[in-house]
């Protein structure tokens, strides 16, 4: 399936954006992975969005981020939107 959400680029909404995958990661149709490789899409995401914000944007906090996930039974696609 896939889900889209919008996010500020405020730091703060680093914190749902990391929900967000984590909600993915353990939705229904995905193969199990081992907990840690979810903490490691987290932490992906999480650097990813960040440097959007503080470089893509420029510092910018009042700007929306996108993220789009699409779950196929073998892999998650995450997509960063600015």
């Amino acid at each position: 399936h896939t889900a889209a959400r919008e996010f500020s680029s405020r730091l703060d909404d680093l914190t749902p954006m990391r929900t967000f995958v984590r909600e993915m990661c353990q939705s229904e149709g995905v193969e199990p992975l081992p907990v840690r490789w979810h903490y490691q899409l987290e932490l992906a995401v999480n650097e990813a969005a960040s440097n959007v914000m503080r470089h893509g944007l420029n510092g910018a906090d009042d700007q929306p981020i996108g993220m789009e996930a699409e779950v196929y039974d073998d892999r998650i696609v995450l997509r960063i939107l600015h």
